[in-house]
């Protein structure tokens, strides 16, 4: 069964039109060779590389990308790889499988074209929605509602909850400030000292 594969190649910059076209021309004999047919190519053009890349002793700082996306049996890709690493104008490449769509968003990108064609807003269907996480369970809310029961009980009978008991530990504001003051005091006294 044949699967669909994107190629990404970094070629020599320094090629002429010509000579960069035969490159690539000769990249897609290669595939055809490997029994791959192409569906569709892209030029990305000459871009600044990340780090230096070492081929045949000399570095590039630049590279030519070409994106080219391939049908071809999942066998024969070692082979398309091990043609590649031996083809001299190729700097670098990666060859990776293109993964299926995904069912969900496909139906809602389908939807929004149908939308943006009619010029009607973009809705989503209740088919579309998860409600198995939104609905909330009636024991779950009565249970809440006993324990804020029960909390509010204790603090009537008096036994409220540690937090109460945490204000009478802190000290008052007035003991704060009379601190902060005499704080003050010190600082000025130093101050004039000097």
């Amino acid at each position: 069964m044949k699967r669909e594969y994107e190629l990404m190649l970094v070629m020599n910059p320094a090629l002429s039109k010509e000579d960069s076209l035969g490159a690539k021309d000769r990249v897609k004999d290669i595939i055809g060779e490997e029994g791959g047919e192409i569906t569709s190519e892209d030029d990305w053009g000459t871009r600044r590389l990340a780090y230096p890349i070492k081929k045949a002793g000399q570095p590039y700082m630049e590279g030519n990308y070409q994106i080219l996306r391939f049908n071809m049996e999942a066998h024969d890709v070692s082979e398309l790889e091990n043609q590649l690493r031996l083809t001299e104008n190729v700097l670098r490449h990666m060859v990776v499988r293109d993964p299926p769509p995904n069912k969900k968003t496909a139906k809602t990108d389908v939807k929004n074209e149908e939308n943006i064609a009619t010029d009607k807003p973009s809705t989503v269907s209740q088919d579309d929605v998860d409600t198995s996480s939104g609905e909330r369970d009636d024991s779950e809310t009565q249970s809440s509602k006993n324990l804020t029961q029960n909390t509010d009980d204790k603090e009537v009978n008096g036994s409220a909850p540690d937090s109460a008991n945490q204000e009478t530990l802190e000290p008052s504001t007035e003991e704060v400030n009379g601190q902060s003051e005499d704080a003050k005091s010190k600082s000025n006294d130093d101050s004039d000292s000097e």
